[in-house]
């Protein structure tokens, strides 16, 4: 009929205040009030939440201080979360994360730095992970809130060196979170047969006659447990620097392993990536192209399907022009230019829709200063 079936609207303000004050005993920082009111309705067959509204108020300080090997970094943050549903939905729920964190920047000389943070973060869960209840079109699911869960705590580690300097440049970084009461979106097996359940937009199971591309996969937000792991690799060098030409190359590397307490893998994982490229620019003209293989993703969570790897090959190219204050450029780009078939193993829908194929977009950008 051309009319919409469901109609999503979110209103959202928000405020934030910061008051820089002068330094107190080599101490210089911020300390802030942020403020977030949130209205978030679904009306119609896609609506899997209830109206909610969403009130946060946040109390932050971040300060840092100059020390003769480089400097030191502290932070806390106070924050109150209200939910409150409409129409009799549920009850109205309440939460109060705190989250602080400290961190330093070692000088390893004019070429090198050594970063370690460690952070306590809490997290009020989202309103639709409390009180989602309906079919979810748009990720193929039907999603099922808990109103039972609590914060979100996450405890987190970080350790990395980098050089920026000269021709070459690098990065590396290894980090541990071990969070308590992680909430994630599991497969639902009601009918206990181990094979993720499929259900009808109203949410009763399909039958064998039923058309799966039609039906919806169950899913429930649950909260346990888990610990990630994982590093981050990047290097850089200046192939050519002088003259009209400059030519870098890259190369990255990085790799995150999530798992329930219960020693369970936890679902969506990106699985391991590598890749490089090279980035060019000649007078207005630039451009650049990369490599980016993607592994098999092997280690998956109960009622998960895995993923085969694949490479994605892209490319771009730019053409500037300036005059005065405005900025025009040209563009051409291309994604997917191998035509792998690619499925994305965060995305829901991975089963059902893998990523486009061959893509090219050309376009103009026109930017006024």
């Amino acid at each position: 009929s051309g009319e919409a079936g469901t109609v999503f609207d979110n209103e959202e303000i928000e405020g934030r205040l910061e008051l820089v004050h002068v330094p107190v005993a080599g101490w210089r920082g911020v300390l802030g009030l942020q403020f977030i009111d949130r209205n978030f309705s679904a009306i119609g067959v896609e609506a899997f939440a209830p109206p909610v509204q969403t009130r946060s108020t946040g109390m932050f300080l971040v300060e840092e201080r100059p020390m003769s090997w480089g400097r030191f970094e502290a932070g806390v943050r106070v924050e109150q979360v209200d939910h409150e549903p409409g129409f009799g939905s549920g009850p109205d729920i309440d939460f109060s994360p705190v989250s602080v964190s400290v961190g330093t920047l070692v000088e390893l000389g004019p070429q090198h730095h050594l970063r370690f943070n460690l952070a306590r973060a809490q997290r009020a869960p989202a309103a639709e992970e409390v009180y989602a209840h309906g079919p979810h079109l748009a990720t193929g699911t039907f999603e099922r809130g808990n109103l039972n869960l609590d914060e979100e705590t996450a405890n987190n580690a970080e350790i990395g060196i980098d050089r920026h300097h000269a021709r070459w440049t690098w990065s590396a970084k290894l980090y541990y979170n071990r969070i308590e009461d992680y909430v994630f979106l599991r497969n639902a097996d009601d009918d206990g047969d181990g094979v993720a359940d499929l259900v009808s937009v109203e949410g009763q199971l399909s039958g064998a006659g039923d058309d799966p591309d039609e039906a919806l996969f169950l899913v429930d937000y649950a909260q346990a447990g888990a610990d990630f792991h994982g590093f981050e690799l990047e290097t850089g060098y200046r192939l050519i620097e002088r003259g009209p030409l400059r030519l870098d190359a890259r190369l990255f590397a990085d790799s995150v392993r999530g798992e329930l307490r219960n020693g369970s893998n936890l679902p969506r994982i990106t699985p391991e990536r590598f890749g490089g490229g090279f980035d060019a620019e000649l007078g207005a003209l630039s451009g650049s192209i990369s490599l980016t293989r993607v592994e098999r993703q092997h280690r998956v969570a109960v009622l998960e399907t895995e993923t085969e790897g694949y490479a994605l090959l892209s490319a771009d190219l730019a053409y500037t022009l300036t005059a005065g204050d405005t900025r025009t450029t040209f563009y051409l780009r291309g994604r997917n230019l191998l035509d792998e078939e690619a499925r994305r193993h965060t995305s829901l829908l991975k089963d059902r829709a893998p990523l486009p194929g061959v893509t090219l977009l050309a376009g103009v950008r026109i930017e006024f200063n």
